[in-house]
């Protein structure tokens, strides 16, 4: 089956990490973790989980909206928070974008991750027929 790499210019650019923002595989999209980076590669809201927590989401529309899905498309997340205590304002934000429709999730607390300044980061599978 063909793969189609998408690396949208709304997020930052992750080749130069060696991954790719997405990848395609017949109508189901696998998008890469999406932490709290603005397109320009730098870390916002340092500290604060639910500033995180919500450009994380942002950038997770971002590479949806890349590839004319939305997050009523998501069918599994996979989220990794570095302290137990952000599980509850995680789940506060995750009610702000969904709402009558709620996707398989997995909800896993690290020591840390790849940036000490990240708090959160988010994967998703999307499927998408257009």
């Amino acid at each position: 089956m063909e793969k189609q790499m998408i690396n949208p210019d709304t997020l930052f650019d992750s080749m130069s990490y060696g991954y790719a923002q997405a990848v395609k595989v017949g109508s189901t999209y696998y998008i890469s973790g999406q932490i709290s980076m603005n397109a320009d590669g730098e870390v916002m809201h340092k500290g604060d989980i639910v500033g995180q927590a919500r450009l994380a989401f942002e950038n997770l529309k971002k590479a949806l909206e890349a590839v004319g899905g939305t997050l009523d498309d998501i069918v599994k997340m996979t989220v990794y928070v570095v302290d137990i205590n952000y599980c509850a304002p995680f789940r506060e934000v995750r009610r702000e974008y969904f709402k009558d429709y709620f996707p398989a999730n997995t909800l896993l607390v690290v020591k840390s991750l790849a940036n000490p300044d990240w708090l959160i980061e988010m994967e998703a599978v999307a499927e998408i027929r257009q």
